[in-house]
Formats: C-alpha cells, structure tokens, sequence
C-alpha cells in the first residue's frame, strides 16, 4: 500500500521519520520513501537568470529514493528516540525554529552542536537561486546555527566560520521545491559512514516560507543518523 506525505518543504523528512515508525511498529517490513519535482516548476527562476545573462539553470527534474527496513546490523540507523519537532507553541523565530530542531534533540542524547559530523539543511544549489535573488540558502541556514552555538557557548564567535566548514556542505541540489531538504545528502553520508569518514548526521529540514507567509505559522522536523555500531538497538531503524 502507500500514501502521499504533504509536508511541503520539509516532506522528505517527514516522509522518512513516518517510514521508520511504520517499520519500528512493525505495521511494515520495507518502506520505499520516494519523491521527485514537477514540471511547472522547472525554469522558476529564470527571470534572475536572464537578466544577469546566464543560461535557464533550473533545468532539471530533481528526484530520490530511499529504502528504510528494519535494523540489519550494517546500514547507518536513524534515531527515532531524538526526532527533532518544531511543536506549535515553539514560536517562529529563526532562534526557536532552530533550537528546536538541532538544540533539542541532540541534548536529549547528550550531545553537542560540535560532535555531530554533519549537518544537511536545505541543499539548494546556490548557481541557480543567488542570481535571483534568493541568496545562499544553505550557507544562510549555516551561519544561523552556528551562531546559535555560539549564544550557546558551544563555540566561539571566531570559530563560526570553521563550524561551517567542518560541519555543513555546498548547496547541491535541484531547487524543486521539496527536494534540496536536506536528504540529498543521506545517500552520501551513508557512503561516509561506511568508509568510516563520518559517526552521524542530523538532517534538518524547515516548513514553506510560502505557507508561512500565509498561515503565520512554521514548521520543520529532523533525525539523527548514526554510524551502525552493530548491535540491534530497539530505537533504530535501518536506512
């Protein structure tokens, strides 16, 4: 059977936390989560483009995959005992969306900002969204946790601009709406875990600034995603 998983921006986390409570309760063995863009909303921001003299980059149908079964002692296991929500009553500022999302969740498993090896945010590939005026978007998100760590004394206010370069990524990903959030990267952390490069990843992923606009509210979920250790953990699931 299936179903679709309106998120908006934040749908592909959803959508992976969901399969990996379906299977952690046992109502599934295997759950495909898969998604793709749609053609309406190819060339969006060719206007930019145009005007700065650069080709139509958007030009492309992003699209994913992803396979969540049960813990088979290898694959890197999500966390779903430290799932990160944006609760209703959190308020809306970038502070709280992000104390929230990253701040909570790790405290729960007694970690800080600084020892989780990467952290995906909304991977848009700058190329196509800084010439129209949409900025870096990764990059923005970067410097916004960062400094969160720094009110948070985790780090200091000098050491933001390496925070962001150990801990996050270039933008990467198709503007497609819901694609860049932040699973673009599941695929190569996973491959990062495996060659014993990287321990974990938190994947975090914030609700439409369009929908925002309209209902004045926000919203974002993320997880954590950890290196095997081979045990099978009654938290985890297989990714």
């Amino acid at each position: 059977t299936g179903s679709d998983v309106k998120a908006f921006c934040a749908a592909p986390v959803y959508a992976l936390v969901h399969a990996g409570c379906l299977v952690k309760a046992g109502v599934s063995e295997r759950v495909i989560v898969f998604g793709g863009g749609c053609q309406c909303k190819l060339g969006m921001k060719f206007a930019g483009h145009l005007k700065n003299g650069m080709p139509i980059l958007e030009d492309v149908l992003g699209s994913m995959a992803f396979l969540v079964t049960r813990d088979d002692g290898v694959s890197p296991v999500i966390r779903l005992d430290s799932v990160g929500k944006h609760r209703i009553g959190d308020g809306s500022s970038q502070q709280d969306i992000y104390t929230s999302l990253v701040v909570r969740p790790l405290e729960k498993m007694g970690l800080k900002m600084t020892e989780v090896d990467k952290i995906a945010t909304e991977l848009h590939n700058p190329e196509v969204t800084v010439p129209q005026g949409s900025g870096n978007v990764p990059l923005n998100n970067y410097k916004l946790i960062a400094a969160l760590g720094v009110m948070r004394k985790e780090i200091e206010r000098s050491d933001m601009e390496g925070f962001i370069e150990e801990h996050g990524m270039p933008g990467f990903s198709p503007t497609q709406g819901h694609i860049p959030a932040a699973v673009p990267y599941l695929g190569h952390a996973s491959e990062a875990m495996a060659a014993g490069q990287i321990e974990n990843a938190l994947f975090v992923a914030k609700g439409s600034l369009f929908l925002g606009r309209m209902s004045r509210l926000s919203d974002g979920l993320s997880f954590f995603l950890q290196k095997n250790d081979g045990a099978n953990k009654s938290n985890e699931n297989k990714k």
